[in-house]
């Protein structure tokens, strides 16, 4: 036997030999309440209840004495001001982490029990029945596994130097800057240090991230990159080394067309009486 569906209205909905099932919704157009012919004789209705997005964070069962008629529950909900539930700490009132603001919010609430999942692999089932209470002709079994990270973990930042490259030249008492790249991908940094071996040489706290050495003297240096986090949580950049030169090399070109010698820092530039390009040292 196939049973007949009758929607009668959007509040009630009945199949045909069943007691009808009363359905009311909140002013955002979201069900909140629902009540079978059962449930009806114990004065009792299953509720849903939404954060600010329209997601469903609580559900369960309410009961009240003397409200047993859709339109007069319908206008307890109108009534209530409150439309939905906000983040607030876990209590053994607030089991859900939610506040308990939005109708119903009675003691007369019988919130579905809650479960917190412990941090790491986690499963759950589901098994469907024929019948209500787990009677009945029993199905097959549903499972979906997932993991849970503890958020609470601060992430290490990352950095890594853009400039200058590993191994790169420059002359003496040259000013060399050093730019970094400094990321978080949980909160944001606070400061970048630069050490020459274990001598910091400077820090940078501003994106973004550079520090200016002045007037390095000859020798190689192994430069890293120390990038510290909002939490206080730190990574090392790789090193990458540079070399200052003690020496340096001037090129000479010139034209000197028919005028007399001439000498430039010590350098004899001869005339010529055509066009020649010609280096003397």
């Amino acid at each position: 036997m196939v049973a007949e569906l009758v929607l009668t209205s959007r509040v009630v909905f009945t199949v045909r030999g069943v007691e009808a099932v009363f359905m009311v919704y909140n002013k955002r157009d979201q069900l909140v309440l629902t009540q079978d012919g059962k449930q009806r004789i114990d004065k009792k209705w299953s509720f849903v209840k939404y954060d600010g997005l329209g997601r469903q964070v609580m559900t369960g069962i309410y009961t009240h004495a003397t409200v047993v008629d859709q339109l007069q529950m319908q206008g307890q909900v109108d009534a209530d001001p409150d439309l939905f539930e906000t983040r607030t700490a876990v209590t053994v009132a607030l089991p859900h982490g939610y506040t308990n603001t939005a109708f119903p919010a009675s003691t007369e609430i019988t919130p579905a029990p809650a479960w917190l999942p412990l941090v790491g692999a986690n499963s759950i089932s589901a098994t469907p029945y024929t019948l209500t209470n787990g009677t009945g002709t029993k199905g097959t079994a549903n499972s979906i596994n997932f993991t849970v990270v503890n958020s609470a973990t601060n992430q290490s930042p990352f950095v890594g130097f853009t400039f200058p490259f590993n191994n790169s030249i420059f002359p003496i008492n040259t000013d060399i800057t050093f730019s970094v790249n400094a990321t978080d991908n949980d909160g944001n940094i606070a400061t970048v240090e630069y050490f020459q071996g274990t001598n910091k040489i400077g820090e940078s706290a501003d994106k973004p991230f550079s520090f200016t050495w002045p007037s390095v003297i000859a020798g190689s240096y192994t430069i890293t990159a120390k990038a510290t986090d909002n939490q206080g949580a730190s990574t090392t950049s790789a090193p990458i080394s540079i070399i200052v030169n003690t020496t340096s090399t001037t090129f000479y070109k010139g034209i000197n067309l028919n005028g007399n010698d001439i000498s430039i820092d010590g350098n004899l530039w001869n005339s010529q009486a055509s066009s020649k390009m010609r280096s003397v040292s």
